[in-house]
């Protein structure tokens, strides 16, 4: 049986200085845009914000909701989310953003099989 994998990143909406540390430390961040390249689709699945039919610097708690929808359909599906830093970063500011205080891809979901972290993947290979 053979795995599909679903790459995801987010990009943030506040903008802070390069040399801001732990970005989560700046809280809240809000998204400004993401993007999944899932397989079988010949175009990105993009999200952004939209406010009187016009994209906006920041989506809203309705729009990052639908998203983690539409990635929760992805996993229930047998897909599995691949991401730089998800764990750490990514699904916490999604669940923030949402306020549901849960994913849905939560971390019971990204510490199986359903999520690989290059981030960590990196790290391993680094201490080797």
């Amino acid at each position: 049986m053979s795995t599909s994998f679903v790459a995801f990143d987010l990009e943030t909406a506040k903008v802070l200085p390069q040399q801001a540390g732990d970005l989560l430390a700046h809280r809240p961040l809000g998204i400004a845009c993401a993007a999944a390249v899932v397989p079988g689709q010949a175009a990105p699945v993009t999200w952004h914000g939209m406010q009187d039919g016009k994209p906006s610097a920041r989506m809203s708690r309705a729009e990052v909701g639908s998203m983690v929808e539409q990635l929760t359909s992805l996993v229930n599906r047998g897909l599995t989310l691949v991401t730089w830093n998800g764990l750490a970063f990514d699904f916490d500011v999604l669940a923030e953003e949402s306020r549901s205080g849960s994913t849905g891809v939560d971390h019971a979901q990204t510490t199986s099989p359903e999520h690989a972290s290059l981030w960590r993947l990196a790290q391993r290979a680094r201490r080797q």
